[in-house]
């Protein structure tokens, strides 16, 4: 499974953890922004953000293309939330000489504005689930390369859940996953190697009970819409709510059949970079993925899954049961 650009990805994700963990553990001040779009930012994700691309700059010896969430604009207004997410990425990335001038060319380095979609390119969602984050739950950093409308690569890590056992339960070790298209997907604890993974195997749904991982914020799933469906299955049926792309982790593990996310309005479109890893994870792990509707998810329209409404992520047997 071992290449390049996938030793580069596990590398990145490794360090951003780290990022993330001196904030959240208190070496950095927590301070929390509010984005246009009234979603919170914190240092973590600018941090995050940062150390992935100068990490992938770093080992790749290509140019970076990449749709990630954030940019650098209230960095460079902002002196005092600039100075603490330069503490953070320097304690990742064990550089205490790196510039404010370098930690802002690599955010907006990484901003999906200046991406190239045309072709293959990385996103990244250096937090997925903020709130997780804030609120000392799960969370997620989340890389992915995709060729094409494909994704082919994904690295997920997740700081707080350990690699078995309950998700849901904060763990002073993490675990990470990875996937390559065709070639199986892996977790691994925070404290192992890649050469330790384990491969991830999602049986087959039993056809006696489900387990679902949900979204704890309402805004992002359509909860009455999901009991419906499930109600449907007429088997008894349990969740475990958690924040992120931990949930695909999750299900790829087999610690829960099935993911959905059904959308809250008619016209909501998901972020790739919410789903891409993710998604990978399930498929490699013999899972199957769609929308809600069961058409093929499409990463090749920009930052949003344009052709696709809502997510379905589970195990074999089920997609058929759970379309809207």
């Amino acid at each position: 499974m071992q290449s390049p650009r996938l030793s580069a990805a596990l590398e990145a994700v490794s360090l951003a953890a780290r990022a993330t963990l001196a904030v959240r553990h208190g070496q950095v001040p927590m301070d929390m922004q509010t984005k246009d779009d009234k979603s919170p930012v914190t240092v973590a994700d600018y941090a995050a953000q940062a150390v992935v691309v100068i990490t992938l700059q770093k080992r790749l010896a290509e140019p970076l293309h990449m749709l990630g969430e954030e940019d650098a604009a209230q960095l460079r207004e902002n002196a005092a939330l600039r100075a603490s997410v330069l503490a953070a990425a320097r304690i990742a990335l064990a550089n205490p000489a790196l510039t404010e001038a370098e930690l802002v060319a690599a955010v907006d380095a990484g901003a999906h504005a200046s991406a190239d979609t045309s072709g293959n390119h990385w996103t990244l969602d250096p937090i997925d689930g903020t709130k997780g984050f804030l609120r000392g739950g799960q969370y997620a950093v989340c890389l992915a390369w995709i060729e094409k409308g494909e994704v082919v690569l994904g690295v997920l890590g997740c700081p707080a859940m350990a690699a078995a056992g309950d998700p849901v339960a904060v763990s002073p070790v993490g675990s990470f996953y990875a996937a390559v298209k065709g070639q199986g997907a892996w977790g691994f604890a925070a404290n192992e190697t890649l050469a330790q993974a384990r491969r991830l195997h999602l049986p087959a749904w039993n056809g006696q009970s489900v387990r679902v991982a949900e979204s704890v914020e309402a805004e992002h799933s359509a909860h009455g819409e999901q009991a419906k469906v499930m109600a449907q299955l007429g088997v008894p049926t349990t969740s475990v709510r958690l924040d992120s792309q931990c949930k695909y982790a999750v299900v790829a593990s087999g610690r829960a059949d099935a993911y959905l996310r059904f959308p809250t309005k008619p016209d909501r479109r998901e972020c790739i970079w919410d789903h891409a890893t993710g998604v990978l994870l399930v498929d490699e792990a013999g899972g199957q993925t769609s929308d809600a509707r069961g058409a093929k998810l499409d990463f090749g329209h920009g930052k949003r899954l344009e052709k696709n409404y809502g997510i379905i992520a589970c195990a074999a047997g089920l997609q058929g049961k759970l379309k809207i």
